[in-house]
């Protein structure tokens, strides 16, 4: 069996997620948040998973692009943990829209 306890911190802030095992006592801690631009944000992001002792971090509105440099997309990764991005489409000859991008901050295991 296992419990989940969520939290949110204030109306706009992260939403924060323990799930817990019981038979084993191991804690999962998740937490989402709208960083609206993660460039230049790295050290933010590595205290922000630090700090709360997360498993994995879901951010949304990073604003890297896929031809964003590599340096730029693994910046936000603190050691020992890996990234999955998810950029905005841009579409050739679309409107180009800034913003949007999706990026998952897992604990390596």
């Amino acid at each position: 069996t296992s419990s989940c306890h969520v939290t949110r911190r204030g109306n706009f802030g992260p939403l924060n997620v323990n799930v817990r095992s019981i038979n084993n006592n191991k804690v999962f801690t998740f937490e989402c948040f709208n960083i609206r631009s993660a460039v230049r944000k790295a050290a933010s992001i590595h205290d922000l998973i630090n700090d709360h002792q997360l498993d994995l971090l879901a951010l949304q509105e990073t604003w890297i692009t896929t031809d964003s440099p590599p340096a730029i997309k693994l910046d936000i990764v603190p050691p020992g943990f890996d990234v999955l991005h998810v950029h905005r489409t841009i579409v050739p000859g679309g409107p180009q829209r800034s913003g949007g991008g999706l990026a998952l901050i897992y604990r390596d295991i």
